[in-house]
């Protein structure tokens, strides 16, 4: 495939060396500096007219809408796609639950044993995620039943500016690169947003543990 959805100009990739891999099956084609990901998405396997705008629910109203402005995209993943990213997803996890929980009990030593499905998020200059606490409903439709209790956010790609991922009103900023996984809670003491984008575009995922 050919780099279809490729921006013409921007970003830190080497658009002087071409390169050609095979993924699933099917050849494609990238630049030096690509990630699997932004490769892929240049050459259009996720295609744009997928994406849709990021929505939030409002438990006291029970509905669902999104803003009328800077509203980031949102794309659920493939199930070749979640297949490629979980084994990354699932080690970081195990590291996160070694480290912070209470081994002593039972109880206490399994902070999570299975995940929410995968989603995507584009962040296009002038776009945001606007500041929220992870009280994610939609993961459970009455089959499964939980709460999450650690968040995932994974960057896809670095070949954009701003975007950072901020917490506590932007006390902490976390300049996430290409393969990074910030692992938090998913309760109210952790608040946060992705800053406004202000050149390239910023791909990433997120997920939830429960």
């Amino acid at each position: 495939m050919t780099q279809i959805c490729r921006l013409p100009a921007g970003g830190r990739i080497d658009r002087r060396t071409r390169l050609h891999f095979t993924f699933n099956g099917k050849r494609y084609e990238g630049h030096a500096g690509d990630t699997l990901a932004s490769a892929l998405l240049a050459n259009g396997d996720i295609k744009a007219a997928e994406w849709q705008r990021n929505s939030w629910y409002d438990n006291a109203s029970d509905r669902t809408y999104s803003e009328e402005d800077a509203e980031s995209d949102a794309l659920f993943a493939t199930a070749d796609l979640v297949g490629l990213l979980h084994p990354a997803i699932e080690r970081a996890a195990q590291t996160y639950i070694d480290r912070f929980a209470y081994k002593d009990s039972l109880r206490t030593s399994q902070i999570m044993s299975r995940f929410s499905n995968l989603r995507f998020n584009r962040y296009r200059p002038g776009q945001v995620m606007r500041k929220h606490h992870d009280h994610i409903h939609a993961i459970f439709d009455g089959n499964e039943k939980g709460i999450p209790v650690l968040s995932f956010v994974g960057n896809l790609n670095e070949d954009y500016d701003g975007g950072e991922l901020a917490f506590f009103d932007g006390q902490t900023r976390v300049a996430l690169k290409a393969g990074d996984i910030c692992m938090f809670p998913s309760c109210f003491l952790y608040p946060h947003e992705v800053l406004e984008v202000t050149q390239g575009e910023r791909f990433s995922f997120a997920l939830w543990g429960w």
